[in-house]
Formats: C-alpha cells, structure tokens, sequence
C-alpha cells in the first residue's frame, strides 16, 4: 500500500448529455458516491484456487483480474482523479451541513448543473428541441461517457454549493468590467508556440498566405485576447501587445497583422490582430442594468476560480491511500513527471523580447 498527498492535474468540466437519461445516471451516480468508500473493513480473500472467469470467448476464459489490469491501465488514472475529485468535494459539502447524495441534492444542485449545460446550448443559437442532441454530441466528441459527464456535474454541483458567497466583487471592477465590455477595443489572437518548438516560421507563412493562426493549431496554442483602449486596464503581461495594437503615434497595424514575439512565462507569444471595434455607447437609463448584469458574471467568475483552487487544496491534504499496484504505478509515474517540469521550469533563464517572424 502506498500513501499520497497530492498529485492535481485539471480535468475537462463538461457538459452533457440527455434529460431521460440523466435521471437515472443521477440516481446512480449518487448511489455509487454514496457507497464508494463506505466499505471500512478489507473484504474477504477469494481462494486463490480456482481465477475468476469474466467471460468465455470460443471456449476460451477470460481472466477477470487480467482484465482488470487491463481496463486500470488504459482508463484507470483518468477515473481514479475524477472520483478522488468528486468525493473530497462531497465529503466538504457534508462538512458544510449538506447531504450531497439525497434526492433533495440531486434536484436543486445536481439538475442545476445540467440544466445550465443545455441553456448554454440553446444560447448558441440552438432550438431548444435540439440542444440535448447537441449537447451529447459535445460530451462524446469530447472523449466522455455519460457516466463521466454525469460525475462532472456533481462535482461542478459540490464545488457550487461551496462557494456560494466566497467571491467578494467591488464597485471598481464592475466599472473596469463595464468599460471593458463598451468601450473601444481590438479584439485578438494570441499565439503561444509550446516549449522547445520554433513555430515562427510556420505563423509567418500562414500570414502571408492570408490564413489564420487558427489553421496551424497543430502546432501552435491560439485563444482570444480581448485588448480595452485604456492601457491601465490592461493585464502586465500584455502591455507591449497593447503597445502594438493602440501605438502612440496613432498609426495602428492593419488587421490580420502579428505582433513581435515576446516571452510569456518562458514560452514565446505574439498577437496576431484580427480586428477593431468601436465604442459601444450606452443609453444612461440602461447603464444600472447592464453593470448588475455584470456584477453577476464577475461573481460567478470568481466563485469558479475560487471552487477550482479550493478543491486543489482539499484534494492536497487528502489521505489517499492506492492498494492497486497497476495504479500505484500510473500515479508514480505522473508525480515524477510533474516534478521534473517543476525543475524543468524552475531552471529555464527568463527571456526577453523575442524577434519578429520570418
């Protein structure tokens, strides 16, 4: 038996699947929480006499504790961490004076979740008889099983109920919020070549093809970057892409343009501007609403990130104790990898700016 402390790796918090289904996968998962780890006293050893037989293929047996080692090393560690997640912020919810496994639970909190996951849908544009066909369509292109996806929600349901009232939103950043939202912008990509990759060459030619970076994502990180006019709204980080994209001269880069390459916490990154847009003005009447409206994503925001890290801190003071050697392995091997990055990361030199690209 090995004891660990924590080993966290982030885990995809997708959405689902459909509401006849997930009926029944509430129930059950709740069953299965409620009875995963009850079991206090080792079971009773099977004789070693006789292997179990899990089935029998043209006459020939099939070992069920091979077939265990099997499905524990191609699926195992993925499923141990989304369990171990799920039962350290269950096991905080009951702390807190609930009972995450009732049917009371599973209604208000569980449903919840599910039901914001098929809203998000159907505000894409999807009509809303379509949005759980969609919606499960999304989980499986996202490798997930429904179990999965069901586990998902009790956990993003525990992780909720958590931190409701934990985010703490002033005046000062609905007002930073709400100028960012209206006023002028530019509207970005910003382009992040992986460690120990020179990418550069690759996003030039795309430029100069008239592609997007989007289009070379095999190689590259691309996400949105949303730039305000007023530079003291701007992120440290992304001051010289402001630089770029509002010069002071005034004469601003055309869209579909790339930025010099700056370090960005040891890796190389550029913006790659793909347009302006202007001012939104707002009727006085309306300005109270919209920053409520505001304030109420600022607040979820915060309560997320607030969730994440909290169930990061519960899950490093866990006791977890893996009796399953193949598992044990799996579990080792991610903990000397995480260390080596550490290191690895620890002793990479600081860059500065990088060069234009080819």
């Amino acid at each position: 038996m090995i004891v660990y402390s924590h080993i966290s790796r982030e885990g995809a918090n997708v959405k689902l699947n459909r509401k006849t289904v997930m009926a029944g996968l509430i129930t059950a998962t709740a069953a299965f929480s409620a009875t995963l780890f009850a079991q206090t006293t080792a079971p009773a050893t099977a004789p070693a006499s006789q292997p179990a037989v899990l089935a029998v293929i043209n006459n020939q047996p099939i070992d069920a504790n091979k077939f265990h080692e099997v499905l524990t090393a191609a699926f195992g560690l993925r499923m141990f961490e989304q369990i171990r997640d799920m039962v350290v912020a269950e096991q905080a919810c009951r702390d807190a004076g609930f009972e995450p496994t009732s049917e009371e639970f599973n209604k208000k909190y569980v449903q919840a979740e599910i039901d914001r996951a098929l809203s998000e849908i159907e505000a894409q544009g999807i009509p809303k008889a379509n949005r759980e066909a969609a919606l499960a369509e999304l989980v499986r292109r996202q490798g997930l099983t429904p179990v999965e996806f069901q586990m998902a929600m009790r956990r993003a349901a525990y992780l909720r109920v958590l931190a409701k009232g934990k985010a703490n939103i002033t005046d000062e950043q609905v007002d930073q919020a709400f100028n960012i939202e209206f006023d002028e912008k530019a509207i970005g990509r910003l382009v992040i070549i992986p460690p120990g990759l020179d990418a550069q060459v690759d996003v030039g030619k795309a430029i100069k093809d008239g592609r997007g970076p989007s289009e070379v994502q095999g190689v590259l990180q691309v996400q949105t970057i949303v730039l305000p006019r007023d530079e003291k709204l701007v992120r440290e980080e992304f001051k010289s892409f402001h630089q770029f994209a509002f010069p002071a001269n005034g004469q601003r880069p055309a869209p579909r343009s790339l930025s010099a390459w700056r370090t960005l916490n040891n890796v190389q990154g550029a913006l790659y501007l793909d347009k302006y847009e202007p001012k939104r003005e707002v009727k006085a009447a309306d300005v109270q609403k919209e920053k409520d409206r505001i304030r109420k994503q600022l607040t979820e925001q915060s309560e997320v990130a607030w969730a994440n890290q909290h169930l990061r801190n519960l899950v490093s003071r866990a006791n977890i104790q893996i009796n399953d050697p193949v598992l044990s392995n799996l579990y080792l091997d991610i903990a000397r990898r995480m260390q080596a990055a550490q290191t690895q990361n620890a002793t990479q030199p600081a860059g500065g700016a990088g060069t234009q690209p080819k």
